[in-house]
């Protein structure tokens, strides 16, 4: 284990196959912020927001792929990513309802894909919550213990 810290239940510690997307993302959000600096500054906002959708679509991808190997589900709670749906779903609805014209969706593309995808994401999330929650625990089997047969044995 590489990093040894407090840990709350249910989160794994950060170990050396979590690496990959720490840096993955370290180095997505570097080269955002190096293509930022060579544009203008009304296109800073569209790439941040680009780099914001990816960051946070992307984010779920590995949890979901812990559920999926050790179909464990302990500590998550589905309301909260029920609320999350929620509120994606209202800021999608918002950006569309404020206009319906093509060239401001266009630019609104970023944050339309960075509330859409965690949808979809938190979506299977909440059923694979409802697949593994309904799953009851394997049965232990009894523990024997032996009994002594008289006196001269060695459980006296």
């Amino acid at each position: 284990c590489v990093f040894e810290g407090p840990q709350t239940a249910g989160t794994p510690p950060l170990d050396r196959r979590h690496w990959p997307h720490v840096v993955a993302g370290a180095v997505c959000v570097w080269g955002v912020a190096a293509f930022c600096q060579q544009l203008d500054p009304s296109a800073i906002g569209t790439c941040s927001g680009w780099g914001a959708s990816l960051l946070l679509s992307g984010a779920r991808v590995p949890q979901i792929r812990h559920i999926l190997r050790s179909r464990r589900v302990a500590g998550l709670s589905p309301a909260l990513f029920g609320l999350n749906i929620c509120g994606n779903v209202a800021q999608m609805a918002a950006v569309v309802a404020y206009s319906a014209d093509g060239y401001y969706l266009a630019a609104q593309m970023p944050f339309l894909l960075g509330c859409g995808a965690p949808i979809i994401l938190d979506a299977i999330i909440v059923a694979l919550i409802a697949r593994f929650s309904a799953t009851p625990p394997k049965p232990t089997p009894p523990v024997q213990i032996p009994q002594a047969q008289d006196r001269r044995g060695p459980y006296v």
